[in-house]
């Protein structure tokens, strides 16, 4: 006997009940927005933006890891406000908020009202969502865009409408402008209309249209100078110890389900793993796994979400092999399909107690994370560095920039904060002994948790030479600020 879902909205409820947990999206990724310093790929965000055009371009050509539209946007924005790494984090809000109301109009194409609700809650107090909606980097709009994206296709494969799948086509051609694992997505979209394309209502002429669409459009990057930047410096996309392993899935998994408890840059303790599972992933598997003949509707929608959630995890986690970065974040516009999938596992469980029991469990365990989010600070405190010194800074001060790979984003960090105003002079590291020019140095050494490489913070202080006594010693999140007095 088939298991019905009861207590179906209406549409006035759903409304009612969708614009709360807007509301509730948006006040948690509004809180403490501003609390940490920026990291530093905000900080690249931010430098990239704010110069002129053609330095923008230059930039993120040389760079080469990331598409141009986001940054785009960051521009436009904080040319309507100014320059700060406040404005450009509100942006990212904005879209993770959006992405919120995207989510059940998904849900309400592929399953119901009540299906939907439930995974627009879960988005809105996911930890990973919250996280990088307040963040200045893509991940926010890349959920958004595909969210959107797989709604426009859902209801062009069914009704074969020209003017959804234009939208479509569309908003893949901005997904792939946002960020280059987008395409994974993409790519379960694609498999999921070759396997039903029996089913679906959209013309081959018209995937040949699209695709000669799309590359149409990804002509300008290409053509940019980014692919000589990439075989110039394919060292770019590596990084010592970022890294997918075969335990890369289980991790973004335990993300996910709200593990991180502990810290967004320390290890989850392993009693997440199975308590985020039950409450989580077992629905999401339950409703992949339970079916019958009266729900082959519901079936494809699921088949569809679970190539959402399994291809890009999967796809993205083999580029280990080929030793490119990777982070959960990368793969983070996947929790759209999961929560979706684990909303429909929880509409098929036939008890309302236990339905009610995994909503609770869920925002109890959200509860256990909300500290890790907001109180437990994980980015370089650049800003509060930059305050100090500037607090004790003298005219004819120089400042230095360390690191122990050798290079400093320093100039990132005061274009993120300091936009238009002119630094103390900085000089090179090597050359800090020879500018008699300085009667003081400030030393400030990047020493993030990312950081490797030979130069140690002693050999720093050392480089400086013996006409420089050290002086007071400030040290913040992933930074050191100390002062070096010239003696005649």
């Amino acid at each position: 006997m088939p298991i019905s879902i009861v207590d179906e909205p209406t549409s006035r409820q759903a409304t009612f009940v969708i614009t709360g947990i807007t509301l509730l999206a948006m006040g948690l990724r509004l809180f403490r927005l501003d609390a940490q310093s920026a990291w530093v790929d905000e900080a690249f965000t931010l430098h990239a933006a704010a110069g002129r055009w053609e330095d923008m371009m230059r930039i993120l050509v040389g760079d080469f890891s990331h598409p141009p539209l986001h940054t785009i946007l960051v521009r436009w924005w904080v040319a309507l406000f100014e320059v700060s790494v406040l404005n450009a984090r509100l942006l990212s809000a904005l879209f993770g908020t959006l992405a919120v109301p995207a989510l059940y109009w998904l849900g309400t194409l592929l399953f119901d009202r009540r299906t939907a609700l439930i995974a627009s809650f879960l988005l809105a107090i996911s930890q990973l969502g919250i996280v990088y909606s307040q963040e200045a980097r893509a991940y926010s709009l890349l959920l958004l865009l595909v969210i959107v994206a797989a709604g426009f296709f859902v209801r062009s494969f069914r009704a074969g409408g020209m003017r959804d799948f234009v939208c479509f086509v569309v908003v893949v051609s901005l997904l792939i402008y946002t960020h280059y694992y987008s395409i994974f997505a993409v790519a379960g979209l694609l498999i999921y209309a070759l396997a039903f394309r029996s089913r679906g209502l959209i013309p081959m002429s018209w995937w040949a249209a699209a695709s000669v669409a799309t590359s149409v459009a990804y002509l300008p990057w290409l053509a940019s100078g980014v692919i000589d930047s990439l075989i110039q410096n394919p060292g770019n996309a590596r990084v010592e110890g970022v890294l997918a392993s075969l335990a890369s899935p289980l991790y973004s998994l335990n993300w996910f389900n709200n593990g991180k408890i502990d810290g967004i840059r320390e290890q989850a303790p392993l009693w997440t793993f199975p308590v985020g599972c039950l409450l989580f992933t077992a629905p999401a598997l339950w409703a992949l796994w339970r079916g019958s003949p009266d729900r082959k509707r519901e079936r494809h929608a699921e088949i569809l979400l679970a190539l959402l959630w399994f291809v890009p995890v999967g796809a993205v986690a083999a580029l280990g092999l080929f030793r490119l970065v990777y982070d959960v974040r990368h793969v983070s516009f996947a929790v759209a399909a999961f929560y979706l999938l684990v909303a429909r596992g929880m509409t098929l469980v036939s008890s309302k107690t236990l339905r009610g029991l995994l909503i609770a469990g869920i925002v109890g365990y959200w509860g256990v994370s909300f500290r890790a989010n907001y109180f437990i600070p994980f980015k370089e405190n650049y800003r509060d560095a930059f305050g100090a010194l500037l607090s004790q800074a003298r005219t004819g001060d120089c400042m230095v920039y360390g690191a122990p790979d050798g290079r400093s984003y320093g100039e990132w960090y005061w274009t993120s904060y300091y936009h238009g105003q002119t630094p103390p002079t900085v000089v090179p590291l090597d050359q800090g002994a020879l500018r008699s020019d300085c009667r003081r140095l400030w030393l400030l050494w990047d020493g993030s948790f990312w950081k490797a490489g030979p130069l140690t913070y002693d050999a720093a202080t050392a480089a400086l030479g013996p006409s420089y006594v050290p002086g007071r010693k400030l040290s913040f999140l992933g930074v050191d600020l100390q002062l070096f007095v010239r003696q005649e």
